[in-house]
């Protein structure tokens, strides 16, 4: 009976010594490579693979998170998912977690932005009647894409430049003090840069009717300056409108009676 005793008490120290090197081993989770934010920009219908990898003891596990929730169906051995056919609805903040029995760590967020472009709503042509002296307004028709176009606005296969052709912020070409020179033909492109992709819209035919070449241009504002938010010390602030009107008769007020420093 005392050699069972023995033997037992033995088995015990044995099996102690053997859990205390086991806890000293144990490692909280510490990411070795973080998703890269690099080409987080991703064309639609391509494939996107975004990758973590943690150490630890255990051997971490992994979970992805898009925009605060789980993505459900991910095998939590791998520490990438791969996107394939990459759709606007996939675009959102990424991040991977890592977790073992001794802790839990999240990843730097990577934002996924989908790139993508299609032709304009409509593309037929179009024809637009001004009085002479007056402005032309020509409206961008409807087009969706990431990141915004760059617009240019063409004539005769020509981009349009000097002081009478201006553009708004939607991307609007307005022709100042319309004359016969002015009743041609129009056409907007907008170029994706980062697909570098491009698509034209269909022809405005601008008209120019009434009026003699001695009618003078009649004042008006075009495009009305917009409310500006701007912080405290500022160098700088930027107002804008646009304006028909004859060479030297505009200016800006502040507060309906001091006059502001201006550019054309």
């Amino acid at each position: 009976m005392k050699m069972i005793g023995c033997f037992f008490l033995g088995l015990i120290l044995i099996t102690s010594g053997s859990s205390e090197d086991s806890y000293s081993n144990l490692q909280a989770p510490r990411f070795i490579k973080q998703p890269s934010e690099s080409q987080s920009i991703v064309t639609e219908d391509r494939t996107k693979i975004l990758q973590c990898q943690a150490a630890g003891w255990p051997k971490p596990e992994y979970r992805w998170l898009k925009d605060g929730l789980y993505l459900e169906d991910r095998n939590p051995q791998h520490q990438y998912i791969r996107i394939s056919d990459v759709k606007r609805s996939d675009a959102g903040v990424y991040q991977c977690e890592a977790t073992n029995p001794v802790g839990t760590i999240l990843s730097e967020s990577i934002n996924l932005t989908i790139a993508y472009m299609y032709p304009f709503e409509h593309t037929s042509e179009s024809t637009i009647t001004v009085k002479r002296g007056r402005a032309a307004i020509l409206s961008l028709p409807s087009i969706e894409s990431n990141p915004p176009p760059v617009v240019t606005w063409l004539s005769d296969d020509r981009t349009l430049y000097g002081i009478r052709y201006a553009t708004t912020p939607d991307n609007k070409l307005v022709v100042l003090a319309v004359d016969q020179r002015d009743q041609k033909s129009y056409r907007a492109r907008a170029t994706n840069t980062q697909l570098g992709h491009e698509e034209t819209t269909g022809a405005f035919h601008l008209l120019v009717g009434g009026g003699d070449d001695t009618d003078e241009e009649i004042p008006e504002i075009v495009v009305p300056p917009q409310n500006v938010e701007t912080i405290k010390g500022e160098p700088s602030t930027e107002l804008a409108c646009i304006a028909n009107y004859p060479c030297g008769r505009a200016r800006w007020v502040a507060n309906e009676k001091r006059e502001l420093h201006c550019s054309r």
